[in-house]
């Protein structure tokens, strides 16, 4: 049986994709480069900083890690302070007051994956005295959109205004 050059080509461009892969399972398995640093999520770390009212940065083992609190969608701060989102800056400040310079207790969720799409670690974020800090933002969220009128007759509470 005669081969060609059309099927020589072929053949060797599939051996070469075939070393190719091998190569980079190889690596992998001997201890390549990780894509992430190896932080364990559940446990206590000190937070550094605060990027906006969902998301802070801890340090481990001298590594900052940016952890993005599972379960809270806080308005998004931006570097350009006309595309910041409203409230963006109050819920950032209320998260500061909070964490910064303190150490948090980070929870892993089994539901969820360890990072989301951008890197992030995933973690249900806990204070020192055990307050569930997401909780604790919504609560506070709720309290910053409530009105209250009083009446001559009852009290009403209009939320999300």
């Amino acid at each position: 049986m005669k081969i060609t050059t059309k099927q020589k080509k072929l053949l060797v461009s599939s051996l070469v994709a075939l070393i190719l892969a091998l190569t980079g399972v190889l690596l992998s398995w001997l201890g390549g480069e990780e894509t992430y640093t190896p932080v364990y999520i559940n446990g206590s770390y000190e937070v550094e900083r605060v990027i906006d009212g969902d998301t802070i940065v801890i340090t481990y083992q001298d590594i900052e890690e940016t952890v993005r609190f599972i379960g809270v969608d806080a308005p998004e701060v931006n570097r350009i302070p006309e595309h910041t989102t409203c409230g963006a800056r109050m819920a950032k400040e209320f998260v500061e007051s909070k964490v910064l310079g303190q150490t948090v207790e980070l929870k892993a969720d089994p539901s969820q994956g360890d990072r989301d799409k951008y890197g992030r670690l995933l973690a249900y974020v806990f204070l020192e005295d055990g307050t569930d800090l997401g909780k604790s933002l919504y609560n506070e969220g709720s309290q910053m959109n409530t009105l209250t009128i009083q009446t001559s007759v009852d009290t009403l509470l209009v939320t999300n205004i």
